[in-house]
């Protein structure tokens, strides 16, 4: 496992103010819809339906550059490979990257993805591993790479609040390719109960994991059954765990949000974050922006003892 490292003084989250953002306001023109679609696209992004008034949960930001901000708010991006300067990143007071941050794990993507994240004004920037990263061969010094960054595989992290609530707990895991209903993976078994937010370089067994276009971007046939590239195994963990916000991408074209449909994870939201489209030398979809309400102590998380962790 790569141990998660405090990259350094990163400040609390009450140090941090939200004001600038890191490149012109974007031009493209935002409406409702049920999905979130790509940069410059008309259709823009979406309105999400709540499932209740349940103050904790999350809130899909719609124009960040105009919305307050309640809790703490999160940009979520994936899937850049290599391109990240092409992206204009909202302000907010965590970056969540969900991997493939190079193209077939090159390491001046590495490099010049680190310097980016260095001139970028968001007080804590968490990354993820994606396929692209997990054979590379600098996988086993990437925190030493992306010193910008706090990196985490099969590991989490708790940020400090302005608010002295508890922290909010994240947890990524390392990149792997889905797996059919049943079968085991250990590294799954130590994602711990009570974590606010699961990274994940692929998404779960039908959630914005369709291969191709649809709407809504669930791999779901109408007669419910899964057909999507997510991971089955990956979804029973999230029925154990339930976290109010998954984040994953490598699907490029399943950009987009969803609510959990069943009751269970009703309050999870999970998010495709991958930005690339059609090609890897195209960012095609905005950065996803959500605001994560302060919520009451998880002790469930604060007792996992499978989880070596930093608060930073």
């Amino acid at each position: 496992r790569v141990r998660q490292v405090n990259p350094g003084s990163s400040p609390c989250l009450d140090n941090y103010l939200v004001g600038g953002s890191t490149g012109a306001r974007p031009t493209s023109t935002f409406t409702s819809t049920q999905r979130l679609r790509g940069m410059g696209n008309s259709q823009g992004s979406p309105v999400v339906p709540v499932p209740d008034q349940d103050p904790e949960n999350a809130t899909v930001v719609v124009d960040p550059y105009e919305s307050s901000k309640t809790g703490t708010r999160l940009v979520l991006i994936s899937d850049t490979h290599g391109c990240h300067r092409q992206l204009r990143v909202p302000p907010a007071d965590v970056l969540v990257h969900a991997g493939d941050f190079t193209l077939y794990g090159r390491q001046e993507h590495a490099l010049d993805f680190n310097a980016w994240l260095g001139e970028l004004p968001h007080a804590h920037k968490i990354v993820a591993l994606g396929n692209h990263e997990s054979n590379a061969p600098w996988r086993n010094k990437v925190q030493e790479l992306l010193s910008n960054a706090t990196v985490l595989c099969d590991s989490g992290c708790t940020l400090r609040t302005h608010d002295g609530m508890p922290g909010l707990h994240l947890f990524a895991t390392n990149f792997f390719w889905p797996m059919r209903k049943g079968s085991a993976n250990p590294h799954y078994d130590i994602i711990p109960v009570g974590v606010d937010v699961l990274i994940s370089h692929g998404p779960a067994q039908g959630y914005v994991d369709s291969i191709g276009s649809p709407d809504p971007p669930s791999g779901i046939h109408d007669s419910g059954e899964a057909t999507g590239a997510g991971c089955a195994v990956l979804l029973a963990h999230v029925h154990r765990v339930r976290p109010r916000l998954l984040v994953s991408g490598h699907i490029h074209t399943a950009h987009g949000v969803e609510w959990g449909r069943e009751a269970d994870i009703a309050h999870t939201l999970c998010v495709n974050a991958a930005n690339a489209g059609h090609k890897h030398s195209a960012m095609e979809s905005d950065p996803i922006v959500v605001d994560l309400p302060a919520r009451g102590n998880r002790t469930e998380y604060q007792q996992a003892t499978a989880l070596e962790r930093e608060e930073v």
